[in-house]
Protein backbone atom coordinates (compact mmCIF):
# COMPACT_ATOMS: atom_id res chain seq x y z
CA UNK A 1 0.00 0.00 0.00
CA UNK A 2 1.40 3.12 -1.16
CA UNK A 3 1.97 6.05 1.82
CA UNK A 4 -0.46 8.43 -0.12
CA UNK A 5 -3.04 5.90 0.19
CA UNK A 6 -2.66 5.17 3.65
CA UNK A 7 -2.74 9.11 4.66
CA UNK A 8 -5.98 9.51 2.47
CA UNK A 9 -7.75 6.39 4.36
CA UNK A 10 -6.55 7.21 7.86
CA UNK A 11 -7.80 10.88 7.15
CA UNK A 12 -11.03 9.46 6.43
CA UNK A 13 -11.09 6.98 9.35
CA UNK A 14 -10.04 10.15 11.51
CA UNK A 15 -11.83 9.99 15.06
CA UNK A 16 -12.43 13.64 14.45
CA UNK A 17 -14.19 13.18 10.46
CA UNK A 18 -17.85 14.65 11.06
CA UNK A 19 -19.98 12.09 11.65
CA UNK A 20 -23.26 11.24 9.83
CA UNK A 21 -26.56 10.66 11.53
CA UNK A 22 -26.84 6.64 10.61
CA UNK A 23 -25.08 4.28 12.80
CA UNK A 24 -21.60 3.31 11.82
CA UNK A 25 -21.19 0.41 9.44
CA UNK A 26 -24.38 1.01 8.09
CA UNK A 27 -24.28 1.86 3.95
CA UNK A 28 -28.33 1.28 3.63
CA UNK A 29 -29.21 4.71 3.54
CA UNK A 30 -26.38 4.77 0.10
CA UNK A 31 -28.38 1.96 -1.51
CA UNK A 32 -24.83 -0.43 -1.16
CA UNK A 33 -23.68 -3.59 -0.23
CA UNK A 34 -20.28 -1.97 0.75
CA UNK A 35 -19.92 -0.51 4.71
CA UNK A 36 -19.85 3.08 5.58
CA UNK A 37 -17.54 4.02 7.96
CA UNK A 38 -20.20 6.91 8.80
CA UNK A 39 -18.55 10.11 8.07
CA UNK A 40 -20.28 12.82 5.74
CA UNK A 41 -20.29 12.97 1.99
CA UNK A 42 -18.44 17.14 2.33
CA UNK A 43 -15.89 15.45 4.68
CA UNK A 44 -14.95 12.43 2.14
CA UNK A 45 -15.31 15.47 -0.51
CA UNK A 46 -13.02 17.63 1.26
CA UNK A 47 -10.46 14.73 1.96
CA UNK A 48 -10.24 13.58 -1.94
CA UNK A 49 -9.68 17.50 -3.29
CA UNK A 50 -6.40 17.04 -1.29
CA UNK A 51 -4.98 14.23 -3.10
CA UNK A 52 -5.95 15.24 -6.30
CA UNK A 53 -2.51 16.85 -7.13
CA UNK A 54 -0.54 14.33 -5.73
CA UNK A 55 1.44 12.00 -8.47
CA UNK A 56 2.42 9.80 -5.51
CA UNK A 57 -1.56 9.11 -5.09
CA UNK A 58 -2.39 6.28 -7.77
CA UNK A 59 -6.08 5.28 -8.80
CA UNK A 60 -4.57 1.83 -9.27
CA UNK A 61 -3.97 1.85 -5.05
CA UNK A 62 -7.67 1.63 -4.65
CA UNK A 63 -10.01 -1.07 -3.34
CA UNK A 64 -13.54 -0.21 -4.35
CA UNK A 65 -14.50 -3.12 -2.26
CA UNK A 66 -13.65 -1.56 1.11
CA UNK A 67 -16.57 1.17 2.21
CA UNK A 68 -19.10 4.02 -0.08
CA UNK A 69 -16.96 6.73 0.91
CA UNK A 70 -13.11 4.84 -0.18
CA UNK A 71 -15.55 4.53 -4.13
CA UNK A 72 -16.12 8.37 -3.76
CA UNK A 73 -12.95 9.79 -3.21
CA UNK A 74 -11.85 7.43 -5.76
CA UNK A 75 -14.41 8.85 -8.43
CA UNK A 76 -13.41 12.52 -7.11
CA UNK A 77 -10.15 12.05 -7.85
CA UNK A 78 -10.38 10.85 -11.02
CA UNK A 79 -12.51 13.00 -12.32
CA UNK A 80 -11.36 15.64 -11.23
CA UNK A 81 -7.74 15.00 -12.96
CA UNK A 82 -9.49 14.56 -15.98
CA UNK A 83 -8.69 17.56 -18.51
CA UNK A 84 -12.17 17.16 -20.76
CA UNK A 85 -15.78 16.17 -20.72
CA UNK A 86 -14.83 13.30 -23.27
CA UNK A 87 -11.94 12.12 -20.92
CA UNK A 88 -14.27 12.20 -17.97
CA UNK A 89 -16.62 10.42 -19.67
CA UNK A 90 -14.42 7.89 -20.99
CA UNK A 91 -13.53 7.30 -17.20
CA UNK A 92 -16.97 6.72 -16.26
CA UNK A 93 -17.18 4.59 -18.98
CA UNK A 94 -14.91 2.38 -17.74
CA UNK A 95 -15.28 2.55 -13.95
CA UNK A 96 -18.53 3.25 -13.37
CA UNK A 97 -19.39 -0.35 -13.27
CA UNK A 98 -17.33 -0.81 -10.19
CA UNK A 99 -20.20 1.57 -8.11
CA UNK A 100 -22.24 0.26 -5.77
CA UNK A 101 -24.08 3.10 -4.02
CA UNK A 102 -26.23 6.22 -5.15
CA UNK A 103 -23.80 8.28 -3.71
CA UNK A 104 -21.20 7.99 -5.95
CA UNK A 105 -23.22 8.43 -9.06
CA UNK A 106 -24.72 11.58 -7.75
CA UNK A 107 -21.25 13.18 -6.11
CA UNK A 108 -20.02 12.98 -9.84
CA UNK A 109 -22.33 15.30 -11.79
CA UNK A 110 -20.67 18.18 -9.48
CA UNK A 111 -16.79 17.38 -10.94
CA UNK A 112 -17.97 17.26 -14.21
CA UNK A 113 -18.74 20.80 -16.29
CA UNK A 114 -21.77 20.24 -18.98
CA UNK A 115 -20.59 20.16 -22.53
CA UNK A 116 -23.21 21.06 -24.89
CA UNK A 117 -26.01 18.38 -24.74
CA UNK A 118 -25.76 17.48 -27.97
CA UNK A 119 -22.17 16.49 -26.91
CA UNK A 120 -23.70 14.84 -23.44
CA UNK A 121 -26.79 12.99 -25.72
CA UNK A 122 -24.97 9.64 -27.16
CA UNK A 123 -23.34 9.03 -23.59
CA UNK A 124 -26.92 9.18 -22.00
CA UNK A 125 -28.01 6.89 -24.69
CA UNK A 126 -25.07 4.61 -24.23
CA UNK A 127 -25.34 4.60 -20.66
CA UNK A 128 -28.76 4.14 -19.64
CA UNK A 129 -28.33 1.02 -21.75
CA UNK A 130 -25.83 -0.23 -19.52
CA UNK A 131 -26.45 -3.90 -17.35
CA UNK A 132 -25.64 -1.63 -14.32
CA UNK A 133 -27.97 0.31 -12.37
CA UNK A 134 -25.68 2.66 -11.21
CA UNK A 135 -23.90 3.54 -14.24
CA UNK A 136 -27.82 4.12 -15.59
CA UNK A 137 -28.88 5.88 -12.61
CA UNK A 138 -26.04 8.52 -13.33
CA UNK A 139 -27.01 9.01 -17.15
CA UNK A 140 -30.20 10.14 -15.54
CA UNK A 141 -28.89 12.17 -12.80
CA UNK A 142 -26.28 14.52 -14.74
CA UNK A 143 -29.13 14.54 -18.03
CA UNK A 144 -30.84 17.10 -15.14
CA UNK A 145 -28.27 19.62 -15.59
CA UNK A 146 -30.07 20.76 -19.00
CA UNK A 147 -33.15 21.36 -17.75
CA UNK A 148 -33.20 24.66 -18.84
CA UNK A 149 -32.65 23.94 -22.19
CA UNK A 150 -34.85 23.89 -25.16
CA UNK A 151 -34.03 20.07 -26.30
CA UNK A 152 -33.70 18.89 -23.03
CA UNK A 153 -37.34 16.73 -23.74
CA UNK A 154 -35.04 14.65 -25.40
CA UNK A 155 -33.75 13.01 -22.40
CA UNK A 156 -37.89 12.08 -21.73
CA UNK A 157 -37.01 9.38 -24.86
CA UNK A 158 -34.36 7.58 -23.60
CA UNK A 159 -36.49 6.62 -20.32
CA UNK A 160 -37.34 2.98 -20.11
CA UNK A 161 -38.95 0.31 -17.99
CA UNK A 162 -36.90 -0.15 -14.96
CA UNK A 163 -36.69 -2.83 -12.06
CA UNK A 164 -33.99 -1.10 -10.36
CA UNK A 165 -35.30 1.44 -7.77
CA UNK A 166 -32.41 3.68 -7.75
CA UNK A 167 -32.28 3.96 -11.08
CA UNK A 168 -36.44 4.18 -10.75
CA UNK A 169 -36.20 7.19 -8.56
CA UNK A 170 -33.48 8.63 -10.85
CA UNK A 171 -35.88 8.79 -13.90
CA UNK A 172 -39.03 10.11 -11.51
CA UNK A 173 -36.15 12.72 -10.55
CA UNK A 174 -34.98 13.83 -13.74
CA UNK A 175 -38.50 14.05 -14.99
CA UNK A 176 -39.85 16.06 -11.74
CA UNK A 177 -36.80 18.39 -12.87
CA UNK A 178 -37.79 18.60 -16.24
CA UNK A 179 -41.33 19.47 -15.64
CA UNK A 180 -40.31 22.85 -14.09
CA UNK A 181 -39.36 24.32 -17.70
CA UNK A 182 -40.72 21.76 -20.13
CA UNK A 183 -44.33 20.67 -18.32
CA UNK A 184 -45.78 19.83 -21.47
CA UNK A 185 -43.80 17.39 -22.13
CA UNK A 186 -43.64 15.44 -18.73
CA UNK A 187 -47.51 15.57 -18.63
CA UNK A 188 -47.69 14.11 -21.90
CA UNK A 189 -44.91 11.25 -20.88
CA UNK A 190 -47.23 10.92 -17.81
CA UNK A 191 -50.67 10.03 -19.88
CA UNK A 192 -48.77 7.62 -22.15
CA UNK A 193 -48.68 4.24 -21.87
CA UNK A 194 -44.48 4.54 -21.20
CA UNK A 195 -44.90 6.00 -17.74
CA UNK A 196 -45.17 2.24 -16.25
CA UNK A 197 -46.70 2.84 -12.79
CA UNK A 198 -43.75 2.81 -10.42
CA UNK A 199 -42.31 5.96 -12.34
CA UNK A 200 -45.88 7.20 -12.71
CA UNK A 201 -46.17 7.45 -9.11
CA UNK A 202 -42.76 8.42 -7.87
CA UNK A 203 -42.41 11.45 -10.32
CA UNK A 204 -45.99 12.66 -9.28
CA UNK A 205 -44.39 12.44 -5.93
CA UNK A 206 -41.45 13.64 -6.59
CA UNK A 207 -43.35 16.62 -8.52
CA UNK A 208 -45.45 17.68 -5.29
CA UNK A 209 -42.21 17.58 -3.46
CA UNK A 210 -41.00 20.65 -5.72
CA UNK A 211 -40.98 24.02 -5.04
CA UNK A 212 -40.85 25.15 -8.24
CA UNK A 213 -43.82 23.50 -9.83
CA UNK A 214 -46.84 25.79 -9.47
CA UNK A 215 -49.82 24.50 -7.18
CA UNK A 216 -52.15 24.21 -9.96
CA UNK A 217 -49.74 21.90 -11.80
CA UNK A 218 -49.83 19.94 -9.34
CA UNK A 219 -53.56 19.50 -8.58
CA UNK A 220 -53.70 18.83 -12.04
CA UNK A 221 -51.17 16.09 -12.00
CA UNK A 222 -53.28 14.70 -8.56
CA UNK A 223 -56.13 14.58 -10.70
CA UNK A 224 -54.50 12.48 -13.27
CA UNK A 225 -53.14 10.34 -10.10
CA UNK A 226 -57.08 9.94 -9.44
CA UNK A 227 -58.28 9.14 -12.75
CA UNK A 228 -55.62 6.86 -13.52
CA UNK A 229 -56.74 4.92 -10.43
CA UNK A 230 -60.16 4.43 -11.38
CA UNK A 231 -59.06 3.46 -14.55
CA UNK A 232 -56.93 0.50 -12.87
CA UNK A 233 -59.55 -0.37 -10.48
CA UNK A 234 -62.25 -0.17 -13.63
CA UNK A 235 -59.79 -2.70 -15.68
CA UNK A 236 -59.92 -4.94 -12.74
CA UNK A 237 -63.41 -5.09 -12.05
CA UNK A 238 -63.92 -6.65 -15.97
CA UNK A 239 -61.63 -9.58 -15.70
Amino acid sequence: MQDAYRRLVEELESPNAPRTSFSLGNASLYGSKLRSIGVKIPYVKEVAANYVADPSLSLTDFSLTDSVELTICFFVIGLRRCASFAEKMAFLRERLPYADSWAVTDVCPQFIKPAPLGTYLPYYREFIASPYPFVRRFAYVYAMVYRGEAKAPLFIKGIKKESEYYVIMAEAWLLATLAIDHYGDVLAFLKSRRAYPALFRKTISKCRDSFRIPAERKRELMALREERKRFVGVSANKR
